[in-house]
Parts: structure tokens; C-alpha cells; sequence
């Protein structure tokens, strides 16, 4: 791009905004229209309310999705859902005028200059045992939230808007994401995700919601998988510190890929979606993988094993009772202490099998390795730390979010202006 059509760009884009966001803060906003969006495509949170106010207009809702780019739109309208590009027209006019935000990230999964004084809901992404966000002291991300600069504030700006309302699971997840985003607790409605409310679906069900919602690769990659006798799903967290962490860790490939043979399973990899590893080119006969922006949720509920490590999918996971549990975790020390650090102890907060090589995985795939009674007991008892109301329904989700004493979104660039460090962050 010549240097011409960069200043054009951005002459067209500051006029834009200009105009933008003012209005945003004198349009009127309707309490029946909720704008959706996410970074992470069309998954989440955010995108199981949506489909659920779409199926219950009853809700006297009016649910609309913000897209990121074209294809994603194309998906949308291919699903007769109202959709609309982040900067059309009518995408900006919606964004305008809708009384709430919801997003699975950040406030920036939607328009930032046009949410004026809408209410911002992060319906969030994960409970778990790592510290995020502001309580962040270990690893490269520590920097990003302590900075004087306020130029530094306003490129990573969606570390900084912070919502008027959060989705959290429990009393103790409260507590833990009030800190993490400088939240006050109040701030907090607890109840079930909606994503995790398929868990309590018949395959049936499943399957049709996958073939509705989810791309054609996707849809015949877990086709092929249920032919096997047992499905496994890999889905380890991110590595902050980047790098092929499929090499660190040593995964031998051909042996897993036998053992998976040998006792007529499957292996499904689905790697975090901000993971920079490509591992489309894999080709192994009993070794499948998904796209990194994937819905995994429906692929979790019909499989049988999970194998992860510090992911707070293991936490979704063990909401389904019977179901088997893997940690595989041969960096444990190297995370630790150079990755990220964990609000509660790993050890106690965990109950699945702990593996330190994939040859322990493989051996443990050949035996065809149950969880045992206590295991599954003790997978119960952590559960409920995390998950105080999981049979709540999207309903009671939407009862909560609308009772909440919020009247008027906060000024969310004050956020950014006024935002100074709390914590020291720890040196290397």
C-alpha cells in the first residue's frame, strides 16, 4: 500500500469517527435490541445466547450480530440469522442504538467508538486457574497491562474498557474476576454459560445444531470420528511464550497414531485460536484436526476423552459425569515459572489423570483406561467451586443481565484515561 492511500485510509477512517462517536452518546438505544460479536468467529458465549433469543422471540428480544469480515457475514445470513459487517451502514446504525453489548472477549469484539453509553456484558471465555488480565505477574503478557504510556492504552485498548457487567460461574470465580478485571464484585451475575448448556443435549440434537451451525470441514471431521469406538479431543492452552509447543513437548505422532489404531479410536486436535501453529497439514489416519476458530463445544459433548493441561476447558468438561479426563503436562515446571502463573494450586484443582510424556498417552490409549469412582467424585467436588449454577438457562441468564441496577454504560475511554497500574510486576 503506497503512503497516498495509507493517509487516505486513515483520513476516511478519523472522519468516520469523528462523526461516530459523538452520536453515540445522544442516539437513543433501545432495550430490546442486544448487539453479539466476537473475535474468536461465530462461538462462545455469545454465540449460544444469540441462537437462543433467535429460537425464542418470546424473549422480546431483538438479537443482532456484528461480523468481522465478509465470510463470516456470508455464514450468518447463510443461516437466516440477522447479521451485519462492522462498518455498514446499517451495521454502525445497530451499533448505535442497542441498549447492550455482549461479547466473549473484549468490548472490541464490537464497535469501541460507537458504544457510547451502551451496557457492556463480557460474557467471558473460560473459568479456570490462571491468573488473567491485571492479576497477570509472570511471563511476556505481564507488561501489557502495566504501563504508564497512554498511547500504549490506546493501542491495547481492550485490555482497558472494562465492562459494567460480567458473567461469572460462582462465588469464587466472582471474587477471582472481580480482581482480574478491577471490577467491583457487584459488577458480577452468576450463572451457567450458555455454551455449556449443549452438554445436557441427546446426540441427536447435537449433531443437527453442528450440521446448522458449524462449517462443512468441521461437520465432516466429527462425522468421521463417530465411527470410531472412542473419541479423544486434544486441546491444550496457549502458550504465552509462543514456539511449537507440539516439538517441546515431544509428541510422537506415529506412536499415538498406532496406539489409536490399535484400540479402534480417535484423536480430534483443536488448538487454541490465538495458538499461531498451523496444524492443518497433519495426516495421520486416526488423527484429526478441527479449525482453530472451530466450535468445539458440540465435538466436547459427543466425545469421550479429554486430553488438555492448563485449560480451563478441563473445568467444562468435567460438568459431564462419567466423562474421562487426561492432563498431559511433560512442561509443567517451564510453564510455571516462565509462562503464566496460576491463581489457585494446579494439584488440587485438578483431578484427571497427569501424564509426562505422549508415551504415557500412548500406553494409557492401548489399555483403554477408565476414570475411576474417586476420580469422578472428586471431579464433582471441583466442579461445584466452579459451576454454582449449572442448570440455570439462557433465560435466567437474560433475567439476570436485565435485573442488574445498571442504567447507563460507563464512559469507556475514562477507562483507558484513568487506568494506572495496582500491581508490581514480577522481573525476571
Amino acid at each position: 500500500m503506497s503512503i497516498i492511500s495509507k493517509c487516505l485510509k486513515w483520513l476516511r477512517h478519523s472522519l468516520r469517527n469523528a462523526v461516530v462517536f459523538p452520536l453515540s452518546f445522544i442516539m437513543p438505544r433501545s432495550r430490546h435490541k442486544w448487539l453479539f460479536g466476537s473475535n474468536m468467529g461465530f462461538a462462545g458465549n455469545a454465540k449460544y445466547l444469540f441462537i437462543y433469543l433467535n429460537e425464542h422471540p418470546d424473549e422480546g428480544i431483538r438479537p443482532l450480530w456484528i461480523a468481522k469480515n465478509r465470510q463470516e457475514l456470508k455464514q450468518m445470513k447463510a443461516m437466516g440469522l440477522e447479521a451485519f459487517r462492522r462498518w455498514s451502514a446499517k451495521g454502525t446504525y445497530h451499533a448505535l442504538t442497542s441498549k447492550y453489548y455482549l461479547y466473549n472477549s473484549y468490548a472490541t469484539d464490537l464497535h469501541t467508538v460507537a458504544m457510547g453509553r451502551a451496557v457492556k456484558v463480557n460474557l467471558w471465555h473460560g473459568v479456570g486457574i490462571k491468573n488473567i488480565e491485571y492479576a497477570i505477574s509472570l511471563g511476556p503478557l505481564r507488561h501489557v497491562l502495566y504501563t504508564d504510556s497512554l498511547r500504549q492504552r490506546i493501542d491495547n485498548n481492550w485490555h482497558f474498557i472494562k465492562p459494567d457487567i460480567f458473567l461469572s460461574t460462582s462465588p469464587m470465580m466472582t471474587r477471582h474476576f472481580a480482581k482480574c478485571f478491577r471490577i467491583p464484585q457487584e459488577a458480577c451475575i452468576e450463572s451457567a454459560y450458555p455454551r455449556n448448556l449443549i452438554f445436557k443435549a441427546d446426540k441427536k440434537d447435537i449433531t443437527a445444531m453442528m450440521h446448522r451451525y458449524e462449517s462443512e470441514p468441521t461437520c465432516a471431521t466429527l462425522d468421521k470420528a463417530t465411527q470410531f469406538k472412542h473419541i479423544y479431543i486434544y486441546m491444550p492452552t496457549m502458550r504465552d511464550s509462543g514456539g511449537d509447543f507440539f516439538k517441546s513437548i515431544g509428541w510422537d505422532f506415529n506412536d499415538i497414531n498406532n496406539a489409536l489404531k490399535a484400540s479402534k479410536s480417535c484423536l480430534i486436535i483443536k488448538t487454541h485460536p490465538i495458538t499461531k501453529l498451523d496444524i492443518s497439514a497433519f495426516e495421520y489416519s486416526n488423527i484429526f484436526t478441527v479449525d482453530k476458530d472451530a466450535d468445539v463445544y458440540p465435538i466436547l459433548a459427543l466425545s469421550d476423552t479429554l486430553i488438555t493441561d492448563y485449560s480451563s476447558v478441563y473445568y467444562d468438561y468435567i460438568l459431564m459425569p462419567g466423562k474421562e479426563t487426561l492432563l498431559l503436562i511433560p512442561d509443567i515446571k517451564e510453564y510455571m515459572s516462565t509462562d503464566r502463573d496460576l491463581a489457585f494450586p494446579f494439584h488440587e484443582m485438578t483431578a484427571g489423570k497427569k501424564l509426562l510424556s505422549t508415551a504415557e498417552l500412548a500406553d494409557h490409549i492401548r489399555s483403554g483406561g477408565e476414570p475411576s469412582a474417586e476420580e469422578q467424585k472428586r471431579n464433582r467436588e471441583i466442579a461445584s467451586l466452579f459451576w454454582a449454577f449449572p442448570d440455570d438457562s439462557c433465560h435466567e441468564l437474560i433475567c439476570k443481565i436485565k435485573d442488574l441496577p445498571v442504567r447507563k454504560g460507563s464512559v469507556w475511554f475514562v477507562d483507558i484515561l484513568k487506568c494506572q497500574p495496582r500491581i508490581t510486576p514480577r522481573h525476571n
